[in-house]
């Protein structure tokens, strides 16, 4: 219990001038700079202590809780800065641990966290259609592959877990024909052949 305790509270640090012994900034447990984001309140998220502790089916789920919150007020505030770089970089990372918060806990306050941050992940608006390589629609892609592949697995037995990925699935599904439509739209000129764009 006190090594998850430990964990919940290295997924968010307090700030500091970023630096540690002249190199930069690492998590508590030791992960690298690379994997841990700044905040906008000048904090810090180490994003492998937040997959670990969110894909730990022993995990207390206050702890998992605390630890989507405070993703989520991460990706809300500062402007969209944080967001647009954990899905540039680190967007993939998260997709098994929060497929695994929806099939392990049977807790639906957890799993609306978790679809609520996938939610997050995978709408971007214009800032993804506009991209030469979507990474929302990527990311769509991702959990709709890991979903499928856990509820094909028959390890879930229709539980109430099962329930929420069904839900989560169906919602990603629908982000993900939303961006695919309106990537085409994009792609469609409404004067080319003649031919008018439905979207």
């Amino acid at each position: 219990m006190a090594g998850r305790r430990e964990a919940a509270a290295s997924v968010v640090e307090c700030g500091g001038d970023g630096e540690w012994d002249g190199e930069p900034r690492r998590c508590g447990k030791g992960h690298r700079a690379a994997v841990v984001m700044e905040t906008a309140e000048g904090g810090s998220i180490c994003l492998v202590c937040f997959s670990n502790l969110v894909a730990d089916p022993g995990a207390p789920s206050h702890h998992v809780s605390y630890a989507l919150s405070q993703l989520s007020r991460a990706i809300c505030g500062g402007g969209g800065s944080f967001l647009r770089e954990l899905r540039a970089f680190h967007g993939h990372l998260l997709v098994l641990p929060l497929v695994q918060v929806l099939s392990s806990f049977d807790d639906e306050p957890l799993a609306c966290q978790a679809i609520d941050l996938v939610s997050d992940l995978c709408s971007g608006g214009s800032e993804c259609a506009d991209s030469s390589v979507n990474p929302c629609e990527s990311l769509a892609r991702d959990f709709i592959a890991r979903i499928a592949d856990r509820l094909s697995s028959g390890t879930l037995a229709w539980s109430r877990r099962q329930v929420y990925t069904v839900r989560h699935s169906f919602l990603i599904l629908d982000l993900s024909l939303s961006l695919s439509l309106s990537s085409l739209s994009l792609s469609l000129s409404p004067s080319s052949a003649g031919i008018c764009s439905p979207f």
